[in-house]
Formats: structure tokens, C-alpha cells, sequence
């Protein structure tokens, strides 16, 4: 049960092709049956976008907005383009699947249960307490009580392996996991990484015996100290200017070339 209502959204249009031939007056009732044809044919392929969002049958009254909007996309060629009607809303009060829909939810239902070991050993723990209940007060006598309860413990043997088996099933995938790449070892705060890959703290590798390399924008002093700053920590000298070379040829030293005149690149 349901409703939906429409808009003539193109007047021009509704009147050429719905009403133009019409000598006094025309009524909604007269297109409504035509109407009505037209919107149930659009169900199937609006609950088939819906099914394709992911939205489930039994929570299609709470998204009337999409289907509202699914209904009106697979009906805009006829409604809206030929009659220049759109549909505005879309109302159910109640969806129902057909017993043997339901009948075949449940059993895809339970068979995703089974399949899980961990899932089954749960599904049949709860039955297997409510046999042993059952058997417990079954009015019959106690001999069948206890015939219960047997059987009851035989399910709860069944429920032991099947837990068993689904805790088997996870470590096995954990073991399947890689582990994870151990860390590689952090260089010693005053170390360098020798070219050979060895870490090294001196100044010469013990493994390729190479020297260690200078820091980036080191500088010698003339007091035989290596420096990177602009004065050498040593002895205080500052640092040289860096030799440059002319476009003329000229090898200077500060910003302009001493031949030409050229300012340092």
C-alpha cells in the first residue's frame, strides 16, 4: 500500500499531448489509471537501484526520497520529456516480501551462519540449550529426559570441535600474515653509514676501512681543522670565500670578476 504524487513541471507539453482535446474540462481521474500503469511498470527497475546502493528490502520505507528519485529517472523519458510531468514523492506504509522470498532470505541467511565454524558452534549452542530444556521437562518421564540430555551432549561435543576448528581457521590465517620487516638499526648519534653498508662511528670503517666522508658545506681550515660553519671552532679564522670562475676566464674569489668586472653567477 502506497501513494505518490506529480507535478505538471511543463504546462505547454501536458496540454499538447494530454489535454488538447479536450473541448470543456479534464480531470485528474482520467489520466490516473494510465498514470498508475506507468509507475508500477517503473517499480522494478527503481527497487533495482536501490538494490544496487545496497539498500535492503525491508528498508526501503525509510529512503522514499531515492526511490522517489529512482522512480523518477526511469519514468523521465515518458512523464517528463512527452507529458511534462515529474513525480514529487513516493509514500509506502508497509513493504512485504512474499513468504517464499522470506523463506529464502532465512535459509541464505543460515547458510552463511554454517559456514563459519565460530558462527555454527554459536547457532548450535543456542539450540542445543533449548533441546536440553526441552528434554528436561518433556512429560513423558525421566528416561526421556535423560535421552535428551544425552543427545544434548553429544551436541556439545559437535559445538566443541566446531569452535575448535574455527580457532584453528584464525590461527592458520594469522599464520598465513607476513611479518612484519624488523626495523633496521638506527646509526649511533655521532655515526655514518659507510658506502659498504656497514655503520660506522669512527672515522675509518673497520669493514672497508674508508675514510669518513665530510659533512655537506665542510671547509678546511689552514689550522688542519674541518669546519662547516663560517668560522673554524679551532681557532676562530673565518671561512675563505669559494673560488669562482670568470665567463672572460678569470678565477676570483669575492663577487665581482677582477678582469672584467662581471658580478659573481
Amino acid at each position: 500500500n502506497g501513494m505518490f504524487t506529480f507535478r505538471i513541471v511543463d504546462p505547454l507539453l501536458f496540454y499538447t499531448h494530454i489535454a488538447g482535446n479536450v473541448a470543456d474540462e479534464y480531470r485528474k481521474e482520467t489520466i490516473m489509471e494510465t498514470l498508475k500503469a506507468d509507475f508500477l511498470h517503473a517499480l522494478n527497475p527503481a527497487f533495482a537501484k536501490m538494490s544496487e546502493m545496497g539498500v535492503r528490502y525491508s528498508s526501503i520505507p525509510a529512503h522514499t526520497e531515492e526511490l522517489s528519485e529512482a522512480i523518477d529517472t526511469a519514468m523521465g523519458p515518458k512523464w517528463k520529456v512527452q507529458r511534462g510531468i515529474k513525480i514529487e514523492s513516493v509514500s509506502f506504509n508497509a513493504l512485504n516480501a512474499p513468504k517464499e522470498d522470506e523463506d529464502e532470505i532465512q535459509r541464505i541467511k543460515k547458510s552463511i551462519i554454517m559456514s563459519d565454524p565460530m558462527l555454527a558452534g554459536g547457532y548450535q549452542t543456542t539450540g542445543m540449550t533449548d533441546a536440553a530444556m526441552n528434554a528436561a521437562n518433556n512429560p513423558n518421564g525421566a528416561v526421556n529426559a535423560f535421552m535428551g540430555m544425552g543427545m544434548a551432549g553429544n551436541m556439545m561435543g559437535n559445538t566443541a570441535a566446531l569452535f575448535q576448528q574455527g580457532m584453528a581457521q584464525q590461527q592458520y590465517q594469522q599464520a598465513q600474515q607476513p611479518a612484519p620487516a624488523p626495523a633496521p638499526a638506527p646509526a649511533p648519534a655521532d655515526g655514518w653509514k659507510c658506502s659498504c653498508g656497514n655503520t660506522v662511528s669512527g672515522n675509518f670503517c673497520p669493514n672497508c676501512g674508508s675514510k669518513k666522508p665530510a659533512p655537506a658545506g665542510s671547509w678546511k681550515c689552514s689550522c688542519g681543522n674541518e669546519a662547516t660553519g663560517n668560522f673554524c671552532p679551532n681557532c676562530g679564522n673565518k671561512r675563505p670565500d669559494a673560488e669562482w670562475k670568470c665567463s672572460c676566464g678569470t678565477v676570483n674569489k669575492g663577487n665581482f670578476c677582477s678582469n672584467c668586472g662581471n658580478k659573481k653567477q
